[in-house]
């Protein structure tokens, strides 16, 4: 087991880490992707054909598609094509039902639209905070089901003394009623998200229970400059700690996990579905898991 392991990727902390509650997964659309949701490129083929913009066949800048639909149609063309896209889901994959059954990690991140983690969790009754692209206002889907727009500093008030695990959407998310559908998608809208100020952009108890936590990525592809960003600013709220993060990445060069060592991440050019195999492998008989 251990001789296929990468150099430097320490399960046994990973899952260390796990066990004591001290981690926090952050899940990008290569979790989506391989079982069966649209990776961005093919979602930007959905819009164009959507839309109906033969002009931009076979482009593959899905900000740049949806902002170019969103001038060109508007609004609710752009949100039908995405849920469009995304539906029917598949099941959750072997990634997300491993990750929801550490019941030792509260707090569960992703910029998906899908609910493939939401379905994961299910047995464990999440609260689900969606931002909803207004500043400093998210809706909140409570353990029995029930949604309602909130004031991101109110959730320290809505989600007191619950032990339910949280998920944290956020690009926004399909909906119930597809008039509900959000979702953050064009160049400027994830401009704005980045611009917000500090207390605007994560709702302040979710950043108070990052600060002291460990990320571990999976299926973002970090060159991305909006990931850059988010997590710049996750580090400053640490107020100078040195707490060392993993994201599993393919394709990564030595630059780019030199850059990211210095944010403290320490990139592993890893396939989602080998690192899923290798990690349950390596899963101690305490690991928190169900």
């Amino acid at each position: 087991m251990h001789d296929a392991t990468p150099i430097g990727l320490d399960y046994r902390e990973i899952w260390n880490r796990v066990n004591d509650g001290s981690i926090v997964p952050f899940l990008g659309a290569g979790a989506s992707a391989y079982v069966g949701m649209p990776a961005a490129v093919s979602l930007a083929a959905s819009l164009v054909e959507a839309g109906e913009f033969p002009e931009f066949a076979g482009h593959q800048d899905l900000a740049f598609v949806a902002a170019y639909v969103l001038q060109k149609k508007d609004t609710i063309i752009l949100n039908r094509a995405v849920r469009q896209a995304l539906t029917p889901p598949p099941s959750p994959g072997a990634l997300h039902t491993l990750l929801a059954g550490c019941t030792n990690i509260r707090l569960y991140v992703t910029t998906n639209y899908d609910e493939l983690l939401e379905s994961a969790l299910a047995p464990r009754r999440p609260w689900v905070v969606v931002d909803r692209g207004e500043p400093g206002k998210v809706s909140c889907r409570n353990p029995d089901g029930v949604w309602r727009d909130s004031k991101s500093d109110s959730l320290r008030t809505l989600i007191k003394n619950s032990v339910n695990p949280i998920v944290l959407k956020l690009h926004g998310s399909v909906a119930p009623d597809p008039v509900d559908d959000r979702f953050l998608i064009t160049e400027d809208q994830y401009v704005e998200f980045l611009g917000r100020p500090a207390d605007k952009q994560i709702p302040s108890m979710l950043v108070d229970h990052m600060k002291s936590r460990s990320f571990l990525f999976l299926g973002y592809a970090l060159r991305d400059w909006n990931v850059r960003v988010l997590l710049r600013k996750l580090q400053e709220a640490r107020g100078g700690q040195k707490i060392t993060s993993w994201g599993i990445v393919l394709h990564t060069s030595q630059v780019e996990k030199e850059l990211w060592h210095r944010r403290d991440v320490e990139l592993r050019d890893l396939d989602l579905a080998e690192f899923t195999s290798q990690f349950a492998a390596a899963r101690p008989a305490c690991a928190g898991t169900v």
